[in-house]
């Protein structure tokens, strides 16, 4: 009886290691697999793995290129660089990052998403199974675009969406501008468009793409941009790499990411492109007589730049004291001259090359001063050349009306912001600056320091004083003293923090 036991003991034994060895064999199988040397996977952001060796792969991206030791875990790819371990899900289109989503397709994946048909009934089928919409529309914030596109007829078809922002990469054609495939979506704007993809970080923001030059980038969701609606078809919808924040979290979270997006995206904002430096370049625009136009596009862009910058800082000053409210909106500011400048940049290289064909939209946004400045009568008070200073006075008087007055309702900020405006115009030392200057460049040309020193003065903090009591703002003369006397204070400490940028060597 005792033997018997034993011997079922041992075939049991004899099962148990059986098992394990084949759990091994086929562990080490699946270590065993490869890549095919030389194959390329490109991702729509134009990062690459490249296949070097049995177990090594070149992966580029970011500006920098790195190599990895790889290997396989079951059925999935698995690549160390030094200490950080990426794990790659292997589809028939390519490999997929599974942390960020972003998917490295295969040479024929990306050839499928370069083949478009004409359906010649306002729509465009693509190679990967999506159909596109192939007129244009206005321009709209990111929840009209996803009403729209909900709601749109098309073709006989009424399951039409707003695409993920993978699915709007994959139309992007670098070789043309706008860069998109003309031949199928002629009427493209070289602009922004929508995708329905909200920002991992940030759930006020949205990434877009930029068919000025293909660029990918978040914005906020009240801007109004173009829209593009796609439907699935035949094929699947392609997979996005960036997930919605969730709305359960913690305001503290939401501070910290907003946060991390400030203080990246100021960096970015610092970076300047250098004006044009090669004299052959110069003596033509000097020859063809539009080297003043590129200079005062330049340097427009680069104030632009500059109050790109002062509203990160208002930003960040808001986070700091918790207002997330505020901080977001400056944010969003701040991203608003951010696309700007970038725009004035790229029209100032057009006017270099002569094609200007960008020129109408590109201004658009970025000459408002005339319309702001006849809502507090700047226009009236020195004309044109008043117009390059106002987005700065109006983002000063901004932060200070937001910073300081927190409950007051709008109506009663713009009395005082017209006020406000009003005395800092009529002050000798401003005036006479805006009309004798010589540079279209205000970081740097001494505006600040004498803005600071006007505001400081008792002659200006007098006449605001009884300007704010005549606008009808404040019940009572005290009350107008100690609205008046906030608004100063936050005045000066926009002013001391503000962008001194000046173009790059």
């Amino acid at each position: 009886m005792t033997r018997k036991q034993g011997g079922t003991s041992m075939k049991k034994g004899y099962f148990a290691l059986l098992f394990l060895l084949i759990a091994i064999f086929l562990e080490n199988a699946a270590e065993a697999k490869s890549l095919k040397k030389g194959e390329v996977y490109r991702s729509l952001d134009r990062a690459a793995i490249e296949v070097i060796s049995g177990d090594e792969l070149e992966m580029t991206g970011g500006g920098k290129t790195t190599v990895a030791k790889y290997g396989f875990k079951g059925d999935k790819l698995r690549a160390v660089i030094g200490d950080e371990v990426i794990y790659f899900e292997i589809t028939k289109a390519g490999l997929k990052d599974e942390k960020s989503g972003e998917v490295y397709y295969t040479k024929a994946a990306l050839e499928e998403m370069r083949k478009f048909t004409d359906n010649g009934n306002g729509t465009v089928s693509q190679g990967t199974g999506l159909m596109w919409q192939q007129g244009e529309n206005k321009k709209v914030n990111w929840d009209s675009a996803i009403a729209y596109c909900e709601n749109l007829s098309l073709a006989g078809y009424n399951d039409w969406r707003l695409p993920n922002i993978e699915e709007l990469k994959s139309i992007i054609d670098v070789k043309e501008e706008p860069t998109i495939n003309k031949t199928y979506f002629p009427n493209a704007n070289s602009f922004f468009y929508w995708s329905s993809t909200t920002s991992a970080g940030l759930s006020s923001y949205a990434w877009y793409v930029g068919f000025s030059g293909g660029s990918v980038d978040l914005i906020g969701k009240s801007f109004d941009i173009y829209v593009r609606c796609v439907r699935s078809g035949q094929g699947q919808a392609i997979s996005h790499s960036t997930l919605s924040i969730p709305d359960t979290q913690s305001k503290d979270e939401e501070l910290q990411k907003l946060k991390t997006f400030i203080t990246d995206q100021w960096k970015l904002v610092s970076q300047i492109p250098p004006p044009k430096r090669d004299w052959r370049e110069l003596v033509t625009l000097k020859i063809t007589g539009k080297y003043d136009d590129y200079s005062s596009l330049y340097l427009f862009g680069l104030n632009m730049r500059g109050r790109a910058s002062d509203a990160f800082a208002s930003a960040d000053k808001f986070l700091k004291k918790g207002d997330l409210k505020n901080a977001q909106k400056y944010a969003d500011l701040a991203i608003r001259h951010y696309i700007e400048s970038q725009n004035l940049f790229k029209a100032s290289e057009e006017v270099f090359s002569g094609s200007i064909s960008m020129t109408a939209q590109i201004l658009e946004a970025a000459y408002r001063g005339p319309a702001e400045a006849s809502k507090y009568g700047w226009g009236l008070m020195c004309g044109p050349k008043c117009y390059e200073v106002a987005d700065y006075v109006f983002l000063l008087t901004d932060f200070a009306m937001d910073y300081g007055l927190e409950g007051m309702d709008e109506a009663k900020k713009n009395l005082i912001a017209k006020a406000f405006v009003k005395t800092l115009l009529k002050m000798g030392g401003i005036s006479s600056w805006i009309e004798n200057r010589t540079t279209h460049l205000i970081g740097g040309s001494g505006l600040y320091g004498l803005m600071d020193k006007t505001i400081n003065s008792p002659e200006f903090q007098k006449a605001f004083m009884k300007a704010l009591a005549e606008s009808g703002a404040y019940s009572a003369k005290k009350l107008a003293e100690a609205g008046a006397k906030k608004v100063i204070q936050n005045s000066l400490m926009f002013v001391k923090g503000s962008s001194n940028l000046k173009p790059a060597n």
